[in-house]
């Protein structure tokens, strides 16, 4: 049925999955009567899948990595505000310190959404669905894999290079010689993979060998989010050196940063794909694709001296990260004409206007943000009008109010996270955890935990984590929710004489499942509505 073929005048040739890599060979359906290459070679490697697998020998902890992070952020943060200080402090220093403060309070998000109550639905979404919550935890680690994890950072890097050389020396491929052009090599990217082939041109460029692509399409790119937190937690005043002497000395990404490359670079073609609503793809500026050389250099190493963004619409707020292949026509016609499978010729895919787009999101996340704001207050209503049910008293107003705003909500679970498992890590040492302000709200329990339970004291402790592993710390993590959920039942026990909480768990047992599950949708959709919150207002700073 050549008519539902988006690429009618090919056809499949060779399939072969044995690899490395693997691969289809397309080849023209009318040979002889059609513009184009001879035949085409698709390959695909997956380095999530791969992340995935060094993940399994060497594990990482979401809440360990989650508070870290945001220990880092906070650490990072205390720097940058002495540097504002400084009298040559100009308007870029002030927009990044203005783009800080919202990242601090979105790992704060981050953090409090490993409690517990929120990780474990979190835990099921991403088994079984595709949700936001799935999507964005399976990024967080492929990111971690890649970026803060030195092993997984070169078996990646490894694998990616010795995938393209495989590709460029093989037989299929032929390379430029004898005033011949060669073969065209595009490679198409999402999400990790756009990192991965970034990090990958930056070590090869300056070679201006055949593992150049002459064409780069990504999607759902995190390059501009990845890049800018580089450059905020191991770089001071957030400016990329090379120098080691001029860099923190402590830096949270195990990457290396490298030399900008001498003389001209090979010109490549770079289509980078942005869905509506996506948290995570970035149009990233131009200065990202290589830290170390300036704009002009850049603009110069691009055909037509641009990097080019592409706006699309597809899919919903839950699926805009993963929805990228589901838009068939679009997707495929870029790949197409990247790889002369069709002429590069008008009518192209019509990019949304930038303008409109950002407009647009800014204001689709304002009203997501005050509609899962309301969700919650419905959940939170629900589960203490069926609390006062059951004792047959109302909630003062005094409790209900601790109830009512995001901010508070997560900051409490944000808080209570860190006091438990915010110790000192090898990337942010006790020397710099001692420089964080005892007076900052999000720095406090950071402050605390370390004058409560010294490294020192800690170390004592050591055999118990040997033995039971990371348990009792879970157990831990529950009670900041388990006291949040309690509350009203600690007021009417003393109050109106009623039973305590293990005498409603035992005569109430029944309907336990039906109170979690309004606490905790309540938290989930506040813990939503302050992700968007923040999401937004870097939007506003940035667009």
């Amino acid at each position: 049925m050549v008519w539902e073929d988006p690429i009618p005048d090919w056809r499949l040739a060779e399939f072969d999955d044995t690899g490395p890599p693997r691969y289809l060979k397309l080849l023209p359906r009318y040979p002889g009567l059609q513009l184009g290459p001879d035949s085409v070679y698709l390959y695909e490697v997956n380095y999530s899948a791969l992340a995935g697998v060094i993940r399994a020998n060497q594990p990482l902890d979401v809440t360990q990595l989650s508070v870290g992070l945001d220990l880092a952020v906070n650490v990072a943060m205390e720097r940058l505000r002495a540097e504002l200080k400084y009298p040559n402090a100009g308007p870029e220093l002030r927009q990044s310190a203005s783009i800080a403060q919202q990242v601090q309070r979105l790992a704060d998000v981050l953090v409090a959404a490993t409690v517990p109550a929120l990780g474990i639905p979190a835990f099921v979404f991403r088994t079984f669905t595709r949700s936001l919550v799935g999507a964005y935890i399976r990024f967080f680690e492929d990111i971690a894999t890649f970026a803060l994890d030195k092993n997984g950072e070169q078996l990646i890097s490894k694998h990616v290079d010795r995938t393209v050389q495989d590709i460029v020396e093989s037989k299929r491929f032929q390379q430029a010689k004898d005033g011949q052009p060669g073969d065209t090599f595009v490679i198409v990217a999402h999400s990790l993979g756009t990192l991965v082939i970034h990090n990958f041109l930056l070590r090869h460029w300056a070679a201006n060998g055949p593992e150049i692509p002459q064409r780069l399409l990504t999607y759902g790119s995190p390059i501009g989010s990845v890049c800018w937190l580089w450059r905020f937690l191991d770089f001071p005043k957030l400016q990329f050196t090379t120098d080691p002497d001029k860099r923190t000395g402590d830096e949270y990404f195990c990457w290396k940063p490298e030399e900008a490359p001498r003389g001209p670079l090979r010109p490549l073609a770079w289509l980078n794909v942005i869905n509506f609503l996506d948290p995570i793809a970035t149009a990233f500026p131009m200065q990202d694709v290589n830290l170390a050389m300036d704009v002009p250099d850049i603009a110069a190493a691009l055909v037509g001296g641009q990097l080019t963004h592409h706006y699309m619409r597809r899919g919903s707020f839950l699926s805009a990260h993963t929805n990228y292949m589901d838009d068939r026509r679009g997707f495929l016609n870029r790949i197409a004409r990247a790889a002369e499978l069709v002429p590069d010729e008008p009518p192209r895919p019509a990019s949304r206007n930038p303008t409109e787009h950002w407009r647009e999101v800014k204001r689709v996340l304002l009203i997501a943000r005050w509609s899962l704001w309301a969700v919650g207050l419905c959940a939170i209503a629900g589960y203490l009008w069926w609390l006062s049910e059951l004792y047959g008293a109302y909630v003062p107003w005094f409790v209900v109010v601790l109830y009512l705003w995001p901010p508070v909500t997560i900051g409490y679970l944000a808080f209570c996270q860190k006091l438990l498992f915010g110790a000192p890590t090898k990337r942010s040492r006790v020397e710099l955890v001692k420089t964080l302000r005892w007076w900052r709200w999000r720095a406090l329990p950071y402050r605390l935990r370390l004058a409560v339970w010294p490294p020192k004291v800690a170390a004592r402790f050591r055999i118990v984590r040997q033995i039971f592993g990371f348990a009792p710390a879970l157990m831990f993590g529950f009670v900041p929710t388990i006291v949040a959920m309690s509350l009203p039942v600690f007021w009417w026990s003393h109050i109106h004489r009623g039973p305590g909480l293990f005498g409603f768990v035992l005569r109430e047992n029944y309907r336990l499942l039906g109170l979690l599950a309004l606490f905790m949708i309540y938290a989930i959709a506040f813990a939503l509505s302050e992700f968007i919150r923040h999401w937004r207002r870097v939007l506003r700073i940035v667009t």
